[in-house]
């Protein structure tokens, strides 16, 4: 657990499979190395502590310049809007736990797949977030980028 002035980020992983499902995960190997999944992983963590942080500075360097960041509302921001909103506190995440249920890399292209519970403020209002996310990541030259990031939301203990 990664406790932050801004607010708390936990992180869980799925346990790796075992009897008849490790069997299956074994006749089908990922597309490419686990390394990359790791290193994508490890950019998606960043991006919520940067998140909690408020640190625009850290996720200007995470997100690609062309970002699609939905919210569960429906509303969609780009790379600026995000970061302006970050920026003046009119969105701030205080608590993210997550769950991350699959990652799965083809080529230059990540996708992420994971369970969100949160707490922000948006305009002041505190908001609670169940919701199932989608973060897609592309390799660029320099490293990995969040090109988009969909949340769809899901009853409280579903």
């Amino acid at each position: 657990m990664a406790v932050l002035a801004a607010g708390h980020l936990r992180l869980r992983r799925r346990r790796a499979p075992h009897g008849r499902a490790a069997a299956a995960a074994q006749e089908d190997p990922p597309v490419t190395g686990e390394e990359d999944a790791a290193v994508v992983a490890n950019r998606e963590d960043d991006r919520w502590v940067a998140l909690l942080a408020g640190d625009v500075d850290r996720l200007d360097d995470l997100l690609h310049d062309r970002l699609g960041y939905g919210h569960s509302s429906g509303a969609r921001d780009s790379k600026a809007d995000l970061l302006a909103k970050v920026d003046d506190g009119s969105l701030r995440y205080l608590r993210v736990d997550r769950e991350v249920l699959d990652t799965v890399v083809v080529g230059d292209t990540a996708l992420l797949v994971a369970t969100m519970s949160a707490d922000i403020e948006l305009a002041g209002r505190p908001v609670a977030l169940e919701s199932v996310t989608l973060s897609v990541w592309v390799r660029e030259a320099d490293g990995w980028r969040l090109l988009a990031f969909q949340p769809t939301p899901r009853p409280p203990g579903a």
